[in-house]
């Protein structure tokens, strides 16, 4: 009894100093995104691109604080475009869109250079802008199969959010 009521006063003493707390680390499945054209998900939550031409999608990354930034996003691709010649690789970019879907900022866009069967994380740089109870999204070309290859796959985003003050 005594021990859980010096827990109790710790904790709360420590809420009041106002520490820091840790980011928040999510990762999402591509299954949950939007996509364009005719995607199929895997049976591991993935997306997996089967068509002729590479495919939009747009994937919505909740947040536990609508005021916090994101630290880090991170996408997993497996690029299987071995027999496709010209710019057929993963491309993803971060955009913030405010509550009225205006795109406040695009960050830089990140991409894959040729074929990595084993699968590759792309580290997406979070563009700065002002986003109070806006949304942040991943929008990513997904390449075409090629006549001979596995199809190429959307795994996951795992991203963290700020460390609150």
């Amino acid at each position: 009894m005594r021990i859980a009521a010096a827990s109790l006063a710790f904790a709360l003493a420590a809420l009041a100093a106002g520490t820091a707390l840790a980011a928040d680390g999510k990762t999402i499945a591509a299954a949950d995104c939007f996509k364009t054209g005719s995607m199929s998900p895997g049976d591991r939550g993935e997306l997996e691109n089967f068509t002729t031409v590479g495919i939009e999608v747009a994937c919505t990354l909740p947040r536990d604080n609508p005021a916090a930034r994101l630290a880090k996003v991170e996408v997993s691709v497996i690029d299987n475009t071995a027999g496709i010649a010209g710019t057929n690789d993963f491309s993803c970019r971060v955009a913030i869109v405010d509550r009225f879907a205006r795109v406040i900022a695009v960050g830089a866009t990140r991409g894959t250079t040729g074929t990595n069967t084993q699968g590759t994380v792309l580290a997406l740089p979070v563009p700065a802008g002002n986003l109070v109870k806006g949304n942040y999204f991943v929008f990513c070309k997904v390449p075409r199969q090629s006549a001979f290859d596995e199809p190429s796959r959307l795994a996951s985003i795992y991203y963290e959010e700020a460390s609150e003050p």
